[in-house]
């Protein structure tokens, strides 16, 4: 049996099963049975409940930092049991695995009680993510996930099935609200036939499927057609490096490392800017879930006016299918004052697709396939690559923002679309800034007008901190970057997800901060000085302006 797997030891389970105990789950097998890592499916994670079994959290649980190191890519944590039980170690856990690089989620095992009880068990899974750092936004964040199943010892719970489910809908729609995010469930089609009568009421969420039999796919509940993890066996089975106790199951993601990054608020996103016609002023960029790229025309950058700065009658398609939001970005690499659009591939290559200048007024697409260029070769990843003009001769460096908190760039040598040979080399590289920065909350922006890019760290506490341009050379040991000039140039409200830079006005070359909101309004704050030398901040709320309204996601 394998009814309760992620809070019992293996030793209980197996106690149970020579008593005799057995219950038909379907879709799950026994520990006997357990099954090794699927084939077909490169990106693996753990499920883990540290300090479950203890009311003190023990000095040594996980070594994340070495689970990364050996490929894991995501973490489903657990951080509450029903309402009374918070695991000892999911605050000190928690951080330590989204500073690792992982992307994690926090999950809620629910228990029965009577009268129902989902939104208080949601409020108090609420509140201790919360206090953890958890806000569904930050890059690393996942979804949050409800853990719904049997009872530890096994078997259905003992209420009516109505229940139960009107308890689970009832944590979601708290937990939905609370975070902005639709949360997964973890189930398994037996427990949902076996206790739950077959229901299909969770069948529009996404799903972390428990199978661990010999299967090519997860066997789903009734009405769900998807997955989104597979969990497919625990430690009894395989031995994962850095898991030093015997509390975690693995896990797979149905998906590619971009669509992981997308879903842990790490890469480009959907609403990007771009200058995309060469008139100093960013337009904004929709990179849509069917792989089109549509573009909406700054109209005119005026604070004053009360006119929108973008419409949507003045949109254009860009560019058609193939794009994703966590793997596309936009960047002038021929210095010619039009961006282009650039795919940073699973394989580690980067392709960039040339800016023709194409008019908005005419058919001819803006981006053409045809004239494409391969600027730089393995070893980068979508989550972990940003452009930026380092050293002010307008074309964008490409910059690796490193597991590690360094950001290691790579010069822009030609800009030149003719011939073979590369954009970018890996032997023109220079490390700009040592530790510290994360690959979803570093950006870099003009902010002072001098043309070249600073980098701005939009921290967890809603700041934003920017660390100015030196205008170190290549060839010099200097750093580019200084921790000592450094700036918070906005204070508190930021998301990492949901914050972006872009120059919305043609008065000067110094970038806005915008704000691309859940509701789908994108709400810009004026650049109002560039001024590193006073106390004040570039930003000020009260300088802000709705810039487009409705339909933009992050």
């Amino acid at each position: 049996m394998a009814s309760s797997m992620r809070r019992t030891s293996w030793s209980a389970r197996l106690g149970l099963v020579v008593a005799g105990l057995a219950l038909i789950v379907g879709g799950l097998a026994g520990p006997a049975e357990a099954r090794t890592r699927p084939p077909g499916y490169p990106i693996n994670g753990v499920d883990a409940w540290p300090g479950n079994s203890s009311s003190t959290c023990p000095s040594s649980t996980n070594d994340w930092d070495q689970f990364r190191a050996s490929g894991g890519e995501f973490v489903t944590m657990k951080a509450t049991r029903g309402m009374n039980k918070t695991l000892s170690c999911f605050a000190r856990e928690f951080p330590r695995a989204i500073n690792a690089g992982l992307a994690v989620a926090p999950f809620h095992f629910y228990v029965q009680y009577s009268p129902t009880s989902g939104a208080a068990q949601a409020d108090r899974f609420i509140s201790v993510v919360r206090s953890a750092g958890y806000t569904g936004h930050r890059p690393g964040d996942l979804p949050p996930i409800l853990d719904l199943e049997w009872q530890d010892a096994g078997g259905c719970w003992p209420g009516p099935a109505s229940t139960v489910i009107g308890d689970a809908k009832a944590w979601l729609d708290r937990v939905e609200a609370a975070f902005g995010r639709k949360p997964i469930i973890y189930t398994a089609r037996g427990f949902i036939t076996g206790c739950l009568g077959g229901t299909t009421a969770f069948a529009g969420y996404p799903m972390q499927v428990a199978d661990w039999g010999d299967v090519s796919q997860p066997r789903l509940p009734p009405g769900s057609t998807s997955w989104s993890m597979w969990q497919y066996g625990c430690s009894n089975v395989e031995q994962v490096p850095g898991m030093l106790t015997s509390e975690y199951c693995m896990s797979v993601f149905n998906g590619t490392q971009a669509d992981l990054d997308a879903l842990a608020n790490r890469g480009g996103g959907h609403t990007q800017f771009a200058d995309l016609d060469g008139n100093g002023r960013d337009e904004i960029v929709d990179v849509r879930d069917n792989g089109d790229v549509v573009a909406f025309r700054n109209l005119n950058g005026d604070w004053s006016s009360g006119l929108p700065i973008y419409d949507g009658g003045s949109s254009k398609l860009v560019a058609q299918g193939g794009f994703r939001p966590s793997s596309t970005r936009f960047a002038d690499l021929d210095g010619d004052g039009r961006d282009e659009i650039i795919d940073v591939r699973d394989n580690g290559d980067v392709l960039a697709f040339r800016n023709l200048g194409g008019g908005w007024s005419g058919g001819v697409p803006v981006y053409d396939g045809g004239s494409s260029k391969l600027v730089a070769q393995g070893g980068f990843r979508p989550r972990n690559t940003q452009f930026g003009d380092l050293d002010g001769d307008g074309r964008d460096e490409i910059i690796d923002v490193r597991d590690n908190g360094d950001v290691l760039a790579f010069r822009n040598l030609s800009g030149s679309w003719a011939g073979t040979s590369r954009m970018y080399d890996g032997g023109s590289s220079r490390l700009v800034a040592s530790g510290g920065f994360r690959p979803g909350a570093t950006r870099f922006a003009d902010l002072d007008g001098d043309r070249r890019d600073e980098i701005v760290d939009v921290r967890d506490n809603g700041d934003v901190l920017a660390f100015r341009n030196l205008g170190g050379g290549w060839s010099g040991g200097v750093p580019v970057y200084d921790g000592g000039s450094s700036k918070v140039v906005a204070q508190g409200g930021f998301r990492p997800g949901a914050t972006r830079f872009a120059d919305l006005d043609d008065e000067d070359w110094r970038q806005e901060i915008v704000d691309v909101r859940d509701n789908g309004d994108v709400l810009a704050f004026r650049n109002l000085s560039g001024s590193w030398a006073d106390t004040s901040r570039m930003y000020d709320g009260g300088s802000s302006r709705l810039v487009a309204s409705g339909g933009f996601r992050p």
